[in-house]
């Protein structure tokens, strides 16, 4: 359902968008701002099966959400999030311990990201805009039910992200922003390391992320 949802509204953006670009050429303006945003990551994580007999596996997913402030020059966004998120992960060891472990995990990290967009005015209120570009997620913390991990950085990695989004201008200045990203990542070092020593399988990451935030129009 989720799913659907959001293709729905990223065929509407892109349609409404469309049919309005015959219309009005955007107007270059500067816009400052910030708000909350939810994040996860739905996959992640690496499982060894050579000759289909599953070894290892661990998977790495998590959810979770911040604050997040944001810059845009009317075709570009640069935004910075602090976020906090939990997880529930699941390691299957085949090797040493010959056991499935379950655990609660904690992630916090901060996201850099460069959107390129380019708006359309649907009403005197309301602009749209398709959205595409690139993430930078940087994990500062993981913990599990025991400890602290070493070197939490070891899970940061590269987005490529699309969705769209919508402003709700309340005054020529003043307004309202909505924006939903779908994103794919990039291998993280655990995972490359993981390929690089068992030549293990990695399971693709990929999730959603979902803005509201409040701007100012210079």
């Amino acid at each position: 359902m989720a799913k659907k949802w959001f293709l729905s509204l990223i065929l509407a953006v892109f349609i409404v968008g469309g049919v309005s670009a015959q219309i009005q050429t955007p107007e270059f303006r500067i816009s400052i701002g910030g708000g909350l945003y939810f994040t996860n990551d739905f996959g992640g994580g690496v499982q060894v099966s050579p000759l289909g007999f599953q070894l290892f596996s661990m998977d790495t997913p998590y959810a979770g959400g911040g604050f997040f402030f944001f810059f845009d020059a009317t075709f570009v966004e640069l935004s910075l999030g602090i976020f906090g998120g939990i997880g529930r992960w699941r390691i299957v060891d085949n090797i040493i311990a010959m056991e499935t472990v379950r655990g609660d995990v904690s992630v916090g990290g901060i996201d850099i990201g460069l959107l390129g967009r380019y708006p359309f005015a649907v009403s005197p209120r309301i602009t749209v805009f398709p959205l595409v570009g690139i993430r930078y997620r940087a994990v500062v913390l993981v913990e599990d039910d025991y400890d602290e991990w070493e070197d939490p950085g070891d899970f940061s990695a590269l987005w490529f992200q699309f969705g769209g989004g919508l402003d709700n201008h309340f005054n020529d200045n003043f307004f309202l922003r909505l924006t939903l990203l779908y994103g794919i990542r990039l291998r993280n070092q655990l995972e490359r390391d993981f390929v690089d020593v068992l030549n293990a399988d990695t399971h693709l990451g990929h999730g959603l992320e979902i803005r509201v935030g409040l701007g100012w129009r210079f």
